[in-house]
């Protein structure tokens, strides 16, 4: 069975002081980056920069870096997958990761 999270059950003290990026804005990046932002935390959207959600990103009301510089500002990094990447201490083992060839750097918050 599954188990239901409460309001109760989290400490949201635990995401408010950290810098989030969010890489891509779909369906689930744009949720997480608009949720977290309304909820008082600093995000920015990593994106290509000749892609087509940087726009509507920006229009949301969101900073909008390139993917390299959101994640070097980054304390945590979601992907839109189900890692979450906390404190990267380098991009290479990032992005690769990303790929599916390492988890280095990766823990939950």
């Amino acid at each position: 069975m599954a188990k239901i999270y409460y309001d109760a059950d989290t400490n949201p003290a635990l995401i408010l002081n950290k810098k989030v990026a969010i890489i891509g804005y779909g369906s689930q990046g744009h949720a997480h980056a608009l949720n977290l932002s309304d909820s008082g935390v600093d995000v920015r959207v990593g994106l290509h920069r000749d892609g087509k959600s940087w726009e509507k990103a920006e229009r949301d009301g969101l900073t909008v870096p390139d993917v390299v510089d959101a994640s070097a500002w980054a304390d945590v990094i979601d992907d839109g997958n189900v890692e979450i990447w906390v404190n990267p201490t380098n991009l290479t083992h990032w992005a690769e990761g990303v790929a599916g060839t390492s988890t280095v750097n990766q823990e939950t918050v």
